[in-house]
């Protein structure tokens, strides 16, 4: 048993015989000192020296930093209890000054894996991700990072930070009926998920969204300068952005534009639904939004509130949506903090409303033929790519047409 990419070895002091020796990193060296045997022991494993037959044991079970670690004869206490945590196969270590990087689809994809899978979301589920590429995930099937049920996950919630760093994802395909909690993310109570594009087709049974499924869990979870641009199904309760809110959540500086659908309601232009307990006090929050469908939706912005509490505080503010797709903002509340537009103000003077990081966005299709937004407003940073070259002085922006 090594260190990860090191020429260290778990290692028997002294490669003694004797019940509580201690254990140690060593050198590797190929001798029976170093040599264990894995044994299953429930969803755990128990690690038995060949040096003496004794079992890996945490001294006196004590759980607490620098603890020594010795053999000891088997029995079965949670001290000989060992869990494996599959090494990630990114750059970094998780941590906010370090985090792990995602620059492409298979890595992506392993991120998924290890969140769903209960053995390692534990670990990974709360660390902290940057996306340091455009990824294309080529319309091949996705499983959510984060998959769950209605009578509990099956793996793990995200409640780390997912940093888009003004990259996109493209040709996300989520075709998933019989699962709940469906998008990009599955479900996020705590997490945060920022500075993305993506696009592409998400479908699940219910609690769907194009970024994330659902939000909250009475945690501060936020979802803040996302857009999604492509197709959102769900039986019941389907957003552009998100799915459903539970008990609490932000979303803030996000854009949808695409169709939302659902057999059997509600659907939302960002987000599909909230509830909340009755002892609730937290605090949903919907800012600077909006939504374009090209399908009818309960509501241009949340389709339904589904609470009655007084305790729980609602704030909507600058939220707009085409009136086309929608004859309210919201249900179940006052549509304060929501307005509805025509189609020609959308494409020409709400940027100026949104304000930052929103722009005019002149250019309903590039060169290469890839729609930028049907000439809806978009983030400053999904311009940039219009145009060949990176805008310094050394490498200026290249203009050669009359669009």
């Amino acid at each position: 048993i090594s260190q990860y990419r090191q020429d260290i070895s778990l290692d028997v002091v002294g490669g003694s015989l004797e019940r509580g020796t201690n254990v140690q990193a060593y050198t590797n060296n190929d001798s029976v000192a170093q040599q264990w045997s894995i044994i299953k022991s429930g969803s755990s494993y128990k690690l038995r020296s060949r040096c003496g037959g004794y079992d890996l044991d945490v001294a006196g079970g004590i759980a607490a930093n620098q603890t020594n670690v010795q053999v000891w004869e088997a029995n079965d206490s949670n001290a000989q209890l060992w869990t494996f945590i599959p090494v990630a196969n990114f750059e970094g270590s998780g941590s906010a000054d370090d985090p792990y990087k995602i620059s492409s689809a298979e890595q992506l994809r392993e991120l998924a894996e290890l969140i769903n899978n209960g053995d390692t979301a534990t670990y990974y589920r709360n660390l902290n991700y940057i996306q340091t590429e455009d990824i294309d995930l080529k319309n091949e099937s996705f499983t959510p990072i984060g998959t769950r049920t209605f009578e509990g996950s099956t793996g793990g919630n995200f409640n780390g930070t997912y940093d888009g760093q003004q990259h996109k994802i493209t040709g996300l395909n989520v075709n998933k009926p019989e699962l709940n909690y469906v998008g990009l993310f599955g479900w996020s109570y705590g997490g945060t998920i920022k500075n993305l594009s993506v696009s592409g087709n998400v479908y699940g049974n219910g609690v769907v969204g194009g970024i994330v499924g659902e939000i909250g869990g009475g945690s501060n979870s936020t979802v803040e300068n996302c857009s999604f641009n492509g197709t959102v199904n769900a039986k019941f309760s389907a957003g552009g952005i998100v799915g459903n809110f539970w008990r609490s959540g932000t979303i803030k500086n996000c854009y949808f534009n695409g169709d939302v659908v659902s057999t059997n309601g509600p659907t939302g232009g960002i987000v599909g639904g909230c509830a909340a307990q009755n002892d609730d006090t937290s605090t949903i929050t919907i800012n600077n939004c909006y939504s374009v469908s090209k399908s009818k939706v309960t509501a241009g912005i949340l389709g339904t509130l589904s609470i009655d509490n007084a305790k729980l505080k609602i704030d909507f503010s600058n939220n707009i949506y085409l009136k086309s797709m929608a004859d309210k903002g919201t249900t179940g509340y006052s549509a304060s903090g929501t307005i509805g537009v025509t189609n020609e103000m959308l494409t020409s003077s709400i940027a100026e409303m949104l304000g930052t990081p929103y722009v005019q966005n002149n250019y309903s299709t590039v060169n290469d033929g890839y729609p930028v937004n049907d000439g809806y407003p978009v983030f400053e940073w999904q311009l940039k790519n219009i145009f060949e070259g990176s805008g310094s002085a050394d490498d200026p922006y290249k203009i050669s047409s009359a669009e």
